[in-house]
């Protein structure tokens, strides 16, 4: 897949258990895991999120799979720059 598609991302992401990730992560989080020592990234992202969808934007999410996802996901942070990931 050409990284022209990336190029609009608002975060990138990744996870070694898509299922376990989204289920246990940006699926189900609790006021607790919000703060110190919680998923504070999962927080903030479902918020920027929900702030998104409801200004009206279109969401989307994508998936790829990769033997090596943590080069891919730093070579995309790198070369796309999405806002919504912090530096």
């Amino acid at each position: 897949m050409s990284l022209q598609v990336y190029e609009n991302a608002a975060y990138v992401g990744e996870t070694e258990n898509l299922t376990v990730r989204y289920n246990n992560g940006y699926g189900r989080i609790s006021p607790r895991n919000c703060f110190q020592g919680g998923q504070s990234a999962n927080c903030r992202v479902n918020n920027l999120i929900l702030d998104a969808a409801k200004n009206g934007h279109r969401i989307e999410l994508w998936f790829t799979e990769s033997s090596d996802r943590k080069t891919l996901e730093e070579r995309l942070i790198a070369r796309i720059r999405p806002p919504w990931n912090r530096k």
